[in-house]
């Protein structure tokens, strides 16, 4: 654990792992490059990831130095196995399988629990959650997940933790907007330690950039959560990123980048 901490609060040891697909998609290659501006892109180390017999390799989520991936022979497994992977060390172990069978549209957060002094693993879908704390071993079901709410997960990575609780968009009302009952987005939370649902106050300008059909997603800028939103369609790009200086404050959210490109389609922000 100490490890760990010291690891995230020295930047001299921080690194960032890249996995790369080759261009038939049956392979994947993983690498790991120091963050240090004294160390250059050719320090790139290739790592030997764990199942290397598995074709199909996807990074999760990741907390103070370990990975959440999930291994599978075929994209569409719907039964992949998941693993917990320590880069630095080449060690991994594998983890129960989640009970849900659903692969495409659900997300995954990781992070440290001080309360109960352990790290839980958060993976949620369009309209279910299951949590593993790493001591305890096994998924478990949450039942409180918010009643006529979906899930909008299309432009998230991974979901954000910050402040001990993970975040990510939600929608209610009909899927699609024009309907008598348009589609309403959100930023809820989740407590790692008390596990109970809450929403987290945007800006006036962050609810208008959720109408319609454009794409929303969460992330993680030097300990600030973040939320951003695009649209791609009729070739009309655009991303916007906000940030929110100070947690749960309405009026810290501030408008960090806005980028206007007719090639966006998706950008996923992984900061």
């Amino acid at each position: 654990m100490k490890h760990f901490k010291h690891a995230k609060n020295d930047r001299n040891s921080q690194k960032i792992l890249i996995t790369h697909m080759l261009q038939n998609g049956s392979k994947f290659l993983s690498y790991c490059c120091p963050l240090s501006s004294v160390q250059m892109a050719e320090d790139a180390e290739r790592l030997d990831r764990p199942l290397s017999s598995k074709p199909f390799f996807r990074v999760m989520c990741a907390c103070d130095g370990l990975v959440v991936v999930i291994v599978s022979d075929i994209m569409d497994d719907t039964r992949p196995i998941h693993l917990l992977w320590n880069p630095s060390i080449r060690e991994s172990i594998v983890l129960h399988a989640p009970e849900s069978e659903e692969v495409y549209s659900n997300r995954y957060g990781f992070g440290y629990d001080s309360t109960s002094v352990d790290y839980k693993i958060l993976r949620t879908c369009s309209v279910s959650t299951e949590i593993l704390a790493l001591k305890d071993g096994f998924w478990r079901k949450i039942d409180k997940h918010p009643h006529g709410v979906r899930n909008s997960l299309f432009s998230t990575s991974s979901l954000a933790f910050v402040h001990e609780a993970f975040h990510w968009i939600v929608r209610s009302g009909e899927y699609y907007s024009g309907r008598s009952h348009p589609r309403v987005r959100s930023l809820v939370s989740f407590s790692i330690s008390k596990e109970m649902y809450g929403e987290i106050p945007v800006s006036k300008e962050i609810l208008l950039s959720f109408v319609g059909d454009n794409c929303a997603g969460v992330s993680v800028l030097d300990g600030m959560l973040c939320v951003n939103s695009g649209t791609g369609l009729l070739g009309i790009g655009s991303y916007k990123l906000w940030v929110l200086k100070d947690y749960g404050v309405e009026e810290s959210w501030s408008a960090l980048l806005t980028i206007e490109d007719p090639s966006i389609y998706r950008l996923f922000t992984k900061i």
